[in-house]
């Protein structure tokens, strides 16, 4: 673990481990917690919509951070730097670090998951944090192959918006408790299916420009 961490820490510069590690996800929690009455109570005529509004800060802050992190990194023309293609550690440092950013981004949600369901006692919340870090992490599958940052930017914007809605819908429909149960371990399953392809897909890319390198 201490090797994973270290290797996700080499790639992020301090003004990233500071706004997006720290300040925005913070910054989320302080919105879950504005939100409870929202949440918590269905009985409000437009629950659907901040149900939706409450996600699509999550969402924004994951695809901007990655962006900020490992943005392209899966493009064609994409070099990794020299010292990383001649180390013989040089690929599991990849790995680590694809290993620590998926880490992360579950942990984060997981914790938003907790507080919301400190507030308002839904469980329904753990099964909606799984659909987001599901949908998230298999976009970053296609967004980090795009090396235009304005291509990126719109591609966002749409992603964004898909993906709170799908989440906010798939929890008004399961907000009751057998509902929600029943979906979690369905949901941790993907989870790990989805993230086990995304770091195989990460690493033939890194792989890849290896022997592009060599050619």
């Amino acid at each position: 673990m201490k090797k994973i961490t270290q290797s996700y820490l080499a790639f992020t510069s301090i003004a990233y481990r500071v706004l997006a590690l720290i300040i925005f996800p913070l910054g989320i929690v302080v919105l879950q917690v504005a939100m409870k009455p929202f949440l918590s109570d269905p009985g409000y005529a437009d629950y659907y919509l901040p149900i939706w509004l409450c996600w699509i800060p999550v969402f924004l802050l994951e695809f901007l951070a990655d962006r900020w992190l490992f943005g392209g990194i899966c493009g064609k023309d994409v070099c990794f730097p020299a010292c990383l293609q001649t180390s013989s550690r040089g690929l599991q440092f990849m790995r680590n670090s694809f290993v620590g950013d998926l880490l992360r981004r579950l942990i984060w949600l997981l914790i938003y998951a907790c507080v919301s369901y400190a507030l308002t006692g839904k469980i329904g919340l753990f099964s909606a944090e799984l659909i987001a870090y599901i949908c998230i992490t298999a976009l970053l599958n296609l967004i980090r192959h795009i090396q235009s940052n304005v291509n990126s930017l719109n591609i966002t914007w749409i992603a964004v918006s898909l993906c709170s809605g799908f989440t906010a819908t798939f929890y008004v429909l399961t907000d009751t408790t057998p509902a929600a149960r029943r979906s979690l371990p369905v949901l941790a399953t993907i989870a790990v299916f989805v993230s086990a392809l995304t770091l195989r897909h990460m690493m033939s890319r890194v792989e890849g420009s290896y022997s592009d390198a060599e050619l």
